[in-house]
């Protein structure tokens, strides 16, 4: 274990869940779509999603992002908001959208004594806490800092800090995984261990996570 690192901040949207983008095609038929009907592609294919490419470059929020995808299936998932909306792509068994990786690295930083902590903007809106409780990796980290409890979302500088002081470590001590490159950047602002998650790659992701924790072990 690096003698600097003592605790891991997951963001939770992508590095531990898949993403809405690998669930569209389950969630055409969970709806009872024509297949290809929605066209969903966010980080998967960025020049075929004009809206991710919006969000990318600041113009829009996530939150922004995720109610406009939320009106086009209204009809059928029973309401216009992202918490509809998730609680149709996240049904069923945790195992079908948990990363596996996750569970792995979260094992992991356990037996290495390291604090774990979710640091996300939407768990309670998005998800709910009736949802939550039925997620072994979110009852198995050791804090949760959610920006819609806090009132605080990421990348606002003090939002970090909220964390930095939930986890009671120096920033320099959390090693922080993140999904969006504009949250990365703001965690490396504040002194964070920040490190891009790629959710094309996965395993290449927390295996560059993995050789952080293991450093000088």
């Amino acid at each position: 274990m690096s003698p600097d690192i003592r605790a891991v901040a997951f963001d939770f949207g992508g590095p531990v869940l898949v993403t809405p983008f690998e669930r569209v095609r389950w969630l055409e038929g969970h709806l009872q779509l024509p297949k290809m009907r929605l066209d969903w592609r966010g980080p998967f294919d960025p020049p075929g999603d004009p809206l991710w490419q919006e969000l990318q470059a600041r113009h829009i929020s996530e939150r922004d992002y995720w109610h406009r995808r939320a009106q086009e299936v209204a009809a059928h998932t029973g309401g216009s908001t992202p918490r509809e909306l998730f609680g149709a792509i996240y049904s069923g068994p945790a195992g079908h959208y948990v990363r596996p990786e996750a569970m792995a690295f979260l094992d992991a930083a356990h037996d290495q004594g390291l604090a774990t902590a979710i640091f996300t903007n939407d768990l309670r809106d998005f998800q709910g806490e009736e949802w939550a409780r039925g997620i072994p990796f979110i009852q198995r980290v050791d804090v949760i800092v959610d920006g819609s409890i806090t009132g605080v979302l990421k990348p606002d500088p003090l939002s970090y800090e909220l964390l930095v002081a939930a986890l009671d470590r120096r920033p320099a001590e959390i090693l922080y995984i993140d999904d969006q490159p504009f949250n990365v950047e703001a965690g490396r602002d504040a002194g964070l261990v920040a490190v891009w998650f790629d959710v094309t790659k996965p395993e290449e992701s927390y295996r560059r996570a993995r050789d952080i924790i293991n450093r000088g072990a």
